[in-house]
């Protein structure tokens, strides 16, 4: 498991959702856990496969579409970006 700041992660982008493809990777700020990042692409007991054929999964993604977008701003604020 690698263990990044949020300031690290947001300087290094491409090369972090790499590095969550192989491992686990935990998202800090304030030197606080605040969001674990883990890759499932390479997984073979993940549940990717399943979410391809889940008649519930694509219902749910129907739903979330008819629902009111977050603006990108507010989205980034949330999640401490400017």
């Amino acid at each position: 498991m690698k263990t990044v700041s949020v300031e690290q992660f947001r300087a290094n982008v491409d090369q972090y959702l790499a590095d969550a493809e192989r491992e686990n990777l935990v998202l800090t700020r304030g030197d606080k856990p605040c969001m674990l990042l883990q890759g499932i692409a390479n997984q073979p007991d993940s549940d990717r496969e399943g979410f391809v054929g889940s008649a519930e999964f694509w219902q749910m993604i129907r739903e979330r579409r008819k629902e009111q977008p977050i603006p990108w701003v507010e989205a980034k604020q949330s999640i401490g970006l400017k």
